[in-house]
């Protein structure tokens, strides 16, 4: 990937020369005039060479970073492995010596004996040469198998850097496909809206990458024993959010995968029942795909492409869907604690009410900082523009559910037979109150909030744009 951007720098200028123009694969400074033909092929044959070996320098200092993170990775897997396959043999290697104590004679494994060992000194031949076979056999098979995990690891890495590069390409592709047809609005409006999506597709990969620490501190604060259910009736409550997070998953996915079906299905129709070349997707191709091995190549470069991508995109909407689900279910199960705790207090137990509080707000503090971490991205034709809706309405119907459900605090503490605790838990609940009266809310700087109201305006300004746009073409 690297060398063939090396090799669009340095065939550019070599395009250009035959219009006259002296221009260099880089941008620097250049002390001398290359207006003669000796001294630019002597700069442009340096440039070459120092932009060659700086590829390949800066390929291999990275590659070496990924070749120990991988070989570590690889390390503690055949780690793993060996502790638990010494386990077992430990395990068929004392269970004989443990016999011995009941006056049983039997070895570690079941194989034939072509002599008694009824003796002592048989017996305990055999079983060390048991032991010993054991042993190495686990080695090898270890060894072996430890292999192929380190192959299959390389592998998925591989395949990983392939569909990263699929992604890219395509969107930096159908970004010279745009410049090249800016004058035709169709095709302009036909390369759009598909390249915006993955242009934002590409930047959540990259913002994903950057943030991944982020994402991890996340998934460890819904680990911790506060976040984790102590009943049954919070159990129902974490697996009400789960069936939630599933269906909006699972609902999401389906219409994306329609609408790449619907897209992929189109040419193949057409190449079936016209013999038209026609590709999935719109986007700047620098060869004629006439012949047609070169179109099954392309269309099935494509196809994967697009499955990728669906999946990727898929994935990091319904991460952030995720998020907001569950903390929607940690503020429902402070409620319910809270609820439950204050209806259980009396006179004698002021302890635990104040540690009851006390576990409340920090439940509370805890899940403020869950949405301080979180981060946010804002017939074919049809399928995508309600896949596009989908996506948007569920981060503003799960903005919204979390607002409502951080309001909901105050009701739960109404709900609960306050009258019982003291002056000064009445003081600390009045706070809490308070304080919940504010809502958690999604927003960019306090301008677009993820709400139902935002949904709705985000709908009508779109209609209204489309409609002038409509009669301004006409």
């Amino acid at each position: 990937m690297c060398q063939a951007t090396t090799v669009g720098f340095v065939i550019a200028p070599i395009l250009g020369f035959g219009k006259d123009e002296w221009i260099l694969p880089t941008k620097s400074y250049v002390p001398y005039s290359v207006s003669k033909i000796l001294p630019y092929a002597a700069t442009y044959l340096q440039q070459t060479a120092a932009l060659f070996y700086a590829v390949m320098l800066n390929v291999s200092f990275d590659s070496l970073v990924y070749g120990f993170t991988i070989h570590a990775c690889a390390k503690w897997s055949t780690l793993s492995f060996l502790i638990m396959s010494q386990a077992t043999a430990v395990g068929l290697v004392m269970a004989p010596i443990l016999g011995l104590g009941k006056g049983e004679w039997f070895l570690p494994t079941k194989s034939y004996v072509p002599y008694s060992i009824s003796e002592i000194f048989p017996y305990v031949a055999t079983y060390l040469q048991q032991a010993a076979a054991l042993f190495y056999a686990i080695m090898l098979n270890v060894s072996f198998d430890s292999l192929v995990y380190g192959f299959t690891i390389h592998a998925c890495g591989q395949i990983e850097y392939a569909v990263v590069f699929l992604i890219y390409e395509f969107t930096i592709l159908d970004a010279v496909e745009v410049i090249r047809t800016r004058d035709h609005i169709h095709e302009l409006t036909e390369g759009l809206f598909l390249g915006l999506t993955f242009l934002t597709l590409s930047v959540k990969y990259a913002n994903f990458l950057l943030r991944e620490n982020k994402v991890s501190e996340l998934l460890d604060y819904l680990r911790i024993k506060m976040c984790q259910p102590k009943n049954s009736t919070e159990q129902l409550i974490m697996e009400e959010h789960n069936r939630k997070a599933k269906w909006s998953t699972v609902s999401f996915m389906m219409i994306s995968f329609a609408t790449g079906l619907g897209f992929m299905i189109t040419p193949a129709l057409g190449l079936l029942t016209k013999n038209e070349h026609v590709l999935p997707l719109k986007s700047y191709i620098p060869y004629s795909v006439s012949n047609l091995f070169i179109y099954l190549a392309t269309y099935l470069q494509q196809f994967i492409t697009l499955f990728y991508g669906i999946m990727l995109n898929v994935s990091f909407d319904s991460l952030i869907y995720g998020f907001i689900i569950h903390t929607c279910a940690q503020i429902e199960l402070m409620c319910h604690r809270l609820t439950e705790n204050l209806n259980c207090i009396s006179s004698e137990r002021k302890s635990q009410t104040n540690v009851s509080i006390e576990e409340c707000v920090r439940h509370h503090l805890l899940v403020k900082i869950l949405t301080r971490l979180l981060s946010f991205e804002f017939l074919s034709m049809l399928l995508y523009l309600s896949g596009m809706l989908l996506q948007l309405f569920y981060y503003c119907w799960y903005g919204n559910e979390l607002e409502l459900k951080s309001k909901g605090i105050a009701t739960a503490i109404y709900s609960s037979d306050w009258t019982k605790v003291t002056p000064q838990d009445r003081k600390s609940l009045i706070f809490i109150m308070i304080n919940s009266q504010k809502g958690i809310m999604f927003s960019y700087h306090g301008i677009f909030a993820l709400s139902l109201n935002t949904f709705t305006w985000i709908c009508r300004t779109s209609y209204s744009a489309y409609n002038l746009l409509q009669q301004a073409s006409n």
